[in-house]
C-alpha cells in the first residue's frame, strides 16, 4: 500500500523515484537534477518516501523556482504580443506571418510562414 505525496504541485506515488518525476518535468535537465541530488545528499535511486520532510520542501522549492518550458513558451508570447501591440517592424513580420528575426523567405522560410498561434 502507498500514499500519495504531493510534489511541486502534483500527486505522486510515494513509491515514484525522484530521479524518474524530475526527469519527465520539460524544463529539468540532468544537470539541474544531479545538481540538487548533491544539495540534497541522497542518492539517484531514492524514493519519495525514503525523503525526510525538510528534504522534501527543499526539492519541491527548487523545482518550483526552476524556468520550465512552459514558462519559457510563456516569456515568448508575452514577448511576441508586445511587439504585436506597438507595432514595431517585428511585429509587422509576426502578424505577416514571416521570419522576424531576419532570414531569406524567397526559398527557405517555409516553417516561418506557417501560422503562429498566440494564445
Amino acid at each position: 500500500m502507498y500514499f500519495l505525496t504531493y510534489f511541486s504541485t502534483r500527486k505522486y506515488p510515494s513509491t515514484a523515484s525522484v530521479y524518474k518525476i524530475l526527469k519527465a518535468m520539460p524544463g529539468v535537465g540532468q544537470e539541474v537534477i544531479l545538481g540538487l541530488f548533491r544539495k540534497l545528499g541522497i542518492s539517484i535511486h531514492s524514493r519519495i518516501d525514503e525523503l525526510n520532510s525538510g528534504q522534501l520542501k527543499m526539492a519541491t522549492c527548487v523545482v518550483e523556482n526552476l524556468c520550465t518550458f512552459e514558462d519559457m513558451r510563456r516569456i515568448r508570447i508575452k514577448v511576441m504580443r508586445t511587439h504585436l501591440r506597438y507595432g514595431s517592424y517585428r511585429g509587422i513580420r509576426i502578424r505577416q506571418g514571416l521570419p522576424f528575426n531576419g532570414g531569406r523567405t524567397h526559398s527557405n522560410a517555409k516553417n516561418a510562414r506557417k501560422k503562429l498561434y498566440l494564445k
